[in-house]
């Protein structure tokens, strides 16, 4: 063989180099996709827990907060934990959603339920999401003497 412009070597060793990194790109971007779902999932575990925490044992700051509950840093339910205060409920049912989803300091939807076992509801504030990615925990507290169950969802 007499120079040959491109051999036939050379044409082999470009379509499988170009195989191979069509390959690698392919992984990188399904293993990004799912990290970056994984990440979503535990940053709205992390808020989720944060925020029923913070409702059902903490009374907020400052504890008053229903006298001017625009301007409260963080919002608490509890008079003591795991007990609830009704003012604190009607207030907390009251505030915005903007205002709310502010305090808790989130990026994400959230829904905040509180119901008693069999389904009768006290309070609602928040908004149901189409996101696919959804953590939910339930809490348990006693509300004027009765056992109800504070539900709080965050959508990814």
């Amino acid at each position: 063989m007499k120079a040959q412009a491109i051999s036939l070597d050379l044409v082999a060793g470009l379509a499988i180099m170009l195989l191979l990194l069509s390959y690698y790109f392919v992984l990188w971007d399904t293993f990004t996709e799912q990290y970056d779902a994984a990440f979503r999932k535990d940053s709205a575990d992390v808020a989720l827990i944060s925020i029923s925490d913070q409702l059902v044992s903490s009374p907020g700051c400052p504890e008053n907060w229903t006298l001017d509950p625009d301007n409260a840093p963080c919002i608490g339910l509890a008079s003591t934990p795991n007990v609830l205060d009704r003012e604190k409920v009607d207030a907390f049912s009251n505030l915005s959603y903007a205002y709310a989803k502010r305090a808790f300091g989130l990026d994400q939807d959230f829904l905040v339920r509180i119901e008693s076992l069999d389904g009768a509801r006290y309070s609602e504030v928040g908004a149901e999401s189409n996101s696919t990615l959804v953590s939910e925990v339930s809490r348990l507290a006693v509300l004027d003497g009765q056992t109800v169950r504070v539900k709080v969802r965050v959508y990814g």
